[in-house]
């Protein structure tokens, strides 16, 4: 069972789906994250998909109905939709938060290599942030 799972759609300026699932192991961080943003860069919008499965940090705590998670991921891959040019080497960054009232709220940030940074921030529409227990580990 994953210690941590994060998943839903991010709706502001930049919208983003995403599910991420998280483990801490003796060996060090485990899990994925997948999704796609559509981001509005210059005024023009651009339709991205992203994944990588070779996280290099993760936190995920909880404490009574609050929860956090907090996870980097290196070698992500982001493939433009309009024309499929794809940069490899990205580093994808996500947190999420339940807070004691409910509301969910996450920030995804992707830097990619030589271009521009993605990135969504906002209330976690039909969202999961789910720790099974409190972790920290890191590669």
């Amino acid at each position: 069972m994953a210690d941590a799972i994060a998943s839903g759609e991010i709706d502001s300026r930049n919208d983003a789906e995403f599910r991420a699932v998280l483990s801490c192991l003796s060996s060090g961080p485990s899990g994925s994250i997948r999704g796609e943003i559509e981001a509005t860069i210059g005024g023009r919008e651009f339709d991205y998909t992203f994944r990588s499965s070779r996280p290099i940090r993760i936190i995920a705590r909880r404490s009574g109905i609050t929860r956090y998670i907090f996870a980097t991921f290196r070698s992500a891959t982001v493939t433009n939709q309009a024309n499929n040019l794809t940069t490899t080497g990205a580093t994808i960054r996500l947190t999420a938060r339940r807070n004691s009232n409910g509301r969910r709220s996450a920030t995804l940030t992707i830097l990619r290599p030589g271009r521009s940074t993605l990135r969504a921030s906002g209330l976690l529409d039909d969202g999961r942030t789910s720790v099974s227990r409190s972790v920290s580990c890191s590669r």
